[in-house]
């Protein structure tokens, strides 16, 4: 599992795993199946500072009706089959959790507490066979 918030998109964190994945385990990516799961969607994915946080390759995935905003469960589908996998083994779950009160949100919290925000963590292992 990879958790991939915007910074992450940014950063290429996808590509990355991928390709680790590849070199240390023979993985092939056109073998992998991604789930994106409840995240921030393009309905809420206000970026006002874009031009400075986001690169240029991420414009064409501004949502045009809103005016700063970004749909990164697309970029994240483009971004992995970029890496080598296939449109058919990418599922997007489709909840915004900015929207929804069933998952967390950090821009949620921020908003809706005056800006105070609680934080997720998750560990993830591989077991030695």
């Amino acid at each position: 599992a990879v958790h991939c918030g915007w910074r992450g998109s940014v950063q290429g964190i996808l590509a990355e795993t991928i390709s680790v994945m590849a070199q240390s385990y023979g993985t092939k990516p056109a073998d992998l199946l991604a789930i994106v799961s409840p995240s921030l969607g393009p309905c809420c994915g206000e970026f006002v500072n874009f031009r400075e946080e986001l690169p240029p390759e991420f414009v064409p995935f501004m949502v045009r009706e809103k005016e700063n905003y970004f749909d990164f469960w697309r970029i994240t589908e483009y971004q992995l089959m970029a890496a080598g996998m296939v449109q058919e083994h990418i599922r997007i779950e489709g909840t915004c959790t900015c929207c929804s009160g069933d998952y967390f949100s950090y821009r949620r919290a921020r908003r809706e507490s005056g800006g105070m925000t609680g934080r997720n963590c998750s560990v993830i292992a591989l077991r030695q066979e």
